[in-house]
């Protein structure tokens, strides 16, 4: 109720980013309420109206289009999940003004949904990749790339292979040195 208020108010002052904003939020509670199908028609919704906008408001329009293609993962339409994953990203290679871990989330998010389909190879292609730019781009982030080591070791784990060890150790070490031991 909250943010559907809050987007009346930044229309009434033409706040384009408050109301792009609020609908973010409002698709997220949707989702994370198991309002899945909701969500999903949302999502349309949102894509449609900021298809409408400037490019400059693609950032919006690019995640919008993520979420859509992360809840058709979570009600197991991967082949669906995949197609918007793949125009998510497609959308943030022309735009300007994503930055760094957009592109990570897009690479972890077609890893995961490679993952899902059982194309272990593009899944670690995608997976390996967001460690290259967090590594290259991102001045070796130790709490990004935590994240991303343990996905890729619980990956490996996964196919029994003996890298995931690798991985794993590293990804508890990074984790140690951003929080502590005690953490």
């Amino acid at each position: 109720m909250f943010y559907q208020q809050a987007i009346t108010a930044y229309q009434q002052e033409k706040d384009t980013a408050g109301v792009l904003f609020c609908a973010a939020m409002i698709l997220e509670n949707k989702w994370k309420m198991g309002n899945l199908q909701q969500a999903l028609t949302y999502a349309d919704s949102l894509i449609g109206q900021t298809e409408k906008l400037p490019e400059k408001w693609g950032k919006y329009q690019s995640s919008f289009i993520a979420n859509k293609s992360t809840i058709n993962v979570y009600i197991g339409k991967f082949d669906e999940g995949l197609k918007y994953a793949r125009s998510s990203l497609k959308l943030r290679q022309r735009l300007a003004d994503i930055s760094t871990e957009e592109f990570i989330g897009s690479y972890m998010l077609l890893g995961a949904i490679f993952n899902a389909m059982h194309q272990y190879d593009s899944a670690e292609y995608y997976m390996l990749n967001a460690i290259n730019l967090t590594k290259t781009e991102l001045d070796n982030d130790p709490n990004i790339l935590s994240k991303l080591y343990n996905n890729l070791g619980a990956f490996y784990h996964h196919l029994d292979n003996h890298k995931s060890v690798e991985y794993l150790t590293e990804a508890a070490r990074l984790y140690i040195s951003v929080y502590g031991e005690n953490h």
